[in-house]
């Protein structure tokens, strides 16, 4: 039995809570990732979701088991700031 119908109604949802929160879901990619690595390491059922910030290019990973809540998950690593374009955190020159 395919998920796929499932996990196209929570992209769909994570893209109306992205535009509610104030931002560009186009500027979200979301795919799912079945056959990495990572989710055969920790025998994730449900694969890992790939969000992908277009704007900046940064990229997080979700578990998406049944009782993963990835959506959560995304919408408070984005208030924390993830996804973000990373911080220019090299040493200034001194005068």
């Amino acid at each position: 039995m395919s998920d796929l119908p499932r996990f196209q109604r929570q992209v769909q949802a994570v893209g109306q809570m992205l535009s509610s929160a104030g931002y560009d879901a186009d500027d979200f990619e979301i795919r799912a990732d079945r056959s990495s690595p990572l989710a055969q390491l920790f025998r994730l059922a449900g694969g890992v979701l790939v969000v992908k910030r277009r704007s900046t290019g940064e990229s997080r990973f979700y578990a998406t088991d049944s009782e993963s809540a990835w959506a959560d998950t995304l919408m408070s690593d984005l208030e924390h700031g993830a996804l973000a374009a990373p911080t220019d955190t090299r040493p200034g020159f001194l005068s």
